[in-house]
C-alpha cells in the first residue's frame, strides 16, 4: 500500500506538471476533450489490469469462500461485496490518471465550468465503469469458459497475449528511428491515439464530446452506460457466480493416458533430490490459485513492466533532461540510465514479490502429505532444499532475470555498453534471494498443515513483507539518490558504485539467512503438528 500511495503521488506530480507546462500544445490537440480521451482509457485499462486477477482472487479463490456461500446471502450480495472493496483501488487508479493532468491543463489555461464539470464526472464514471465491466468478464470466464480451471491452458493463452502485445509494440514503435521523442511530438501522438479509440471506453468518450460541445444528450448516454453496466453485472452475478465459484472446488491439468512404456519412462528414478523438486513443482502447477499467483501474475507484470518502460524512457528522459548543449548529450544518457535501472530494478522486483507465495506456503502446503514427509528415509534439509530450489528457480525468473532484460534494453537504447547490466542484476539476485529466505523463515512461523481447502493456503502470503520494508525503506532511496549524486561527477559511471556496494552487503546478509532457512526448517517440521 505504502508503495502504491508513494508512486501514486510521484505520478501525480509528473501529471499535472505534463498538463501544466504543455497546455499550450494540448490546447492544439483539443484541450479537455483530449485529455478526457486519453486519461479516461488510460485508468480503464489500468483498472481492467489490476482488477482482473484481483477479482478472481477476491471472487473465487478467498478462503472464506465456502463459507459465505453457506449463509443467507444471495450470490449478488456475496460478489458485490467483493467489488465495493475494490473499488477504493479503483478510484486511486482514476484519480492519478485523470485529475492531476486535467487541473494541471485547466489552471494554465482557466477553462470553463463544463471542463471542470467533466473532469469530475470522468473521475466519478469511469472507474465505476471499468469495475463492473471487469468484475463482469471475470464472472462470464470463470462460470462460462471454464479455461481458467486447467492451468496449463491459462498459461499458454497468457504467453500467447503478452507475445502478441510484445510484437504489436515493437511494431509501431519501429516506425520512430530516434531514441530520443519529443514531448510536443509525443502529445501529438497520444492525442491522435485517443482520437482514434474514443469510444473504446464508452463512458469516457461520451464525457469528452460533452465537454466539448456540452450536449446534455452525451452525458445521459454516459449515465445510461454506466447504470447498464451496472445491471449487467447485477444480473451476471445473480445467475452465473455461484457455479463459477463451485467450480473452482476442483482442479484440472492437462494430460493424457499413459501406455507402459510412457508410464515407466515418467517412473524413472531420477534421484531423491529431483524427484522432490518434480513433486514440489507439480504441487503449484495443479492448483489454480497457486498457477496465478506464482505463474501468470509473475511472469505477466513483468513484461510489461519492460514494454512501458521500454516505450516511456526517451520522452521522459528528454523532459527531465538539461536544455540543449548544457551538457554533453552522453552524460545526460548515462546519467538518466543510472536512475531508469534503479527504478525498474526495484520495479521488477516489487511486483511479481507482491504475489508469490511459494517460499512462504513451503511448508504449509503439505497439508495432509505432511506426516509422510516426517517418516519417509529423507534427510530433512534435503527436502526443505527441495522447497528452496522451486522458489529460488522461478522467483528469480520473474526478478533477476527481467531486472536482467530490462538494464539491457534501456542500455542498448541509451547507447551504454551493456555489460553494465551486471551491476543491478547481480544486486537484484542477492536482494531477491534475501527475500526468499526471509519469507521462507515467516512462513515456518505461521505454518499450518491442517486445512480443508487447499485455495485457503494457496491464497495466503506474507507479500513478501521484509522485502517490501526493505525496498521501501532502504532500497529505492539509498540507490536512486546515491545513483543521481555520483552520475553528477565527471564520470557518471561512478553511478553504478552503490549498486555493487548494496549487492555485496545484501550479499553478506543472504548467506547466513540461507543457512538458517535449513536449520530452522528441520526444526519446524520436527515440532509441528499435524
Amino acid at each position: 500500500m505504502f508503495i502504491f500511495i508513494v508512486g501514486g503521488v510521484m505520478l501525480s506530480f509528473i501529471f499535472g506538471y505534463v498538463g501544466y507546462k504543455f497546455a499550450d500544445s494540448i490546447e492544439m490537440m483539443g484541450g479537455v476533450p483530449i485529455i478526457l480521451s486519453v486519461s479516461g482509457l488510460v485508468a480503464g485499462i489500468g483498472i481492467f489490469a489490476f482488477g482482473f486477477f484481483s477479482l478472481i482472487n477476491s471472487m473465487y479463490m478467498s478462503s472464506d469462500i465456502e463459507l459465505l456461500i453457506t449463509l443467507p446471502l444471495s450470490s449478488t450480495q456475496i460478489v458485490l461485496l467483493r467489488l465495493l472493496s475494490f473499488l477504493g483501488l479503483a478510484f486511486g487508479i482514476g484519480f492519478v490518471a485523470i485529475i492531476p493532468i486535467s487541473i494541471g491543463f485547466t489552471v494554465a489555461t482557466s477553462a470553463g465550468i463544463i471542463s471542470w464539470v467533466s473532469i469530475i464526472l470522468e473521475f466519478i464514471f469511469v472507474p465505476i465503469f471499468a469495475t463492473f465491466i471487469t468484475a463482469t468478464v471475470v464472472i462470464l470466464l470463470m462460470s462460462i469458459v471454464r479455461i481458467f480451471r486447467n492451468v496449463d491452458v491459462l498459461r499458454y493463452i497468457g504467453i500467447g497475449v503478452l507475445f502478441i502485445l510484445l510484437c504489436l509494440y515493437f511494431f509501431f514503435s519501429s516506425s520512430n528511428n530516434s531514441n530520443q521523442v519529443e514531448v510536443n511530438s509525443l502529445i501529438t501522438i497520444l492525442a491522435g491515439f485517443g482520437t482514434t479509440l474514443q469510444y473504446v471506453d464508452p463512458v469516457s468518450g461520451f464525457i469528452s464530446v460533452f465537454a466539448a460541445s456540452g450536449s446534455i444528450i452525451d452525458l445521459l448516454i454516459s449515465i445510461a452506460l454506466l447504470a447498464a453496466s451496472v445491471l449487467l453485472f447485477l444480473i451476471v452475478a445473480k445467475f452465473l457466480y455461484l457455479e463459477g465459484a463451485l467450480n473452482m472446488q476442483s482442479t484440472s491439468v492437462s494430460g493424457k493416458i499413459l501406455n507402459d512404456e510412457e508410464l515407466n519412462k515418467v517412473c524413472t528414478n531420477n534421484g531423491t533430490y529431483k524427484s522432490l523438486v518434480k513433486k514440489e513443482f507439480n504441487m503449484l502447477r495443479r492448483n489454480p490459485a497457486y498457477s496465478l499467483n506464482n505463474f501468470v501474475i509473475g511472469f505477466l507484470w513483468p513484461i510489461l513492466a519492460v514494454v512501458l518502460m521500454y516505450g516511456t524512457i526517451s520522452s521522459v528522459g528528454k523532459m527531465f533532461a538539461p536544455s540543449e548543449g548544457a551538457q554533453d548529450p552522453t552524460t545526460i544518457s548515462i546519467r538518466f540510465v543510472i536512475m531508469s535501472t534503479c527504478l525498474i530494478m526495484f520495479i521488477m522486483i516489487l511486483i511479481p514479490m507482491t504475489y508469490q507465495s511459494i517460499a512462504y506456503s513451503s511448508l504449509s502446503r503439505e497439508g495432509n502429505s505432511f506426516p509422510i514427509m516426517k517418516q519417509i528415509p529423507v534427510d530433512y534439509k534435503i527436502q526443505i532444499k527441495a522447497k528452496l530450489t522451486v522458489a529460488e528457480r522461478i522467483q528469480h525468473i520473474q526478478t533477476t532475470g527481467y531486472v536482467l532484460l530490462g538494464a539491457i534494453i534501456i542500455y542498448i537504447i541509451m547507447g551504454v555498453p551493456v555489460y553494465f547490466a551486471l551491476c543491478p542484476t547481480l544486486l537484484a539476485f542477492t536482494f531477491t534471494e534475501m527475500a526468499i529466505c526471509m519469507d521462507m523463515l515467516n512462513g515456518y512461523k505461521n505454518a499450518s498443515v491442517n486445512w480443508d481447502n487447499e485455495k485457503s493456503i494457496a491464497s495466503k502470503n506474507s507479500g513478501a513483507m521484509f522485502a517490501f520494508y526493505i525496498l521501501s525503506a532502504f532500497g529505492v532511496p539509498i540507490v536512486c539518490a546515491l545513483g543521481l549524486f555520483f552520475a553528477f561527477d565527471a564520470n557518471p559511471y561512478l553511478g553504478l558504485i552503490p549498486m555493487l556496494v548494496l549487492a555485496v552487503i545484501f550479499g553478506i546478509i543472504m548467506i547466513p539467512l540461507r543457512k538458517r532457512v535449513f536449520v530452522k526448517g528441520d526444526r519446524r517440521i520436527r515440532t509441528l503438528r499435524f
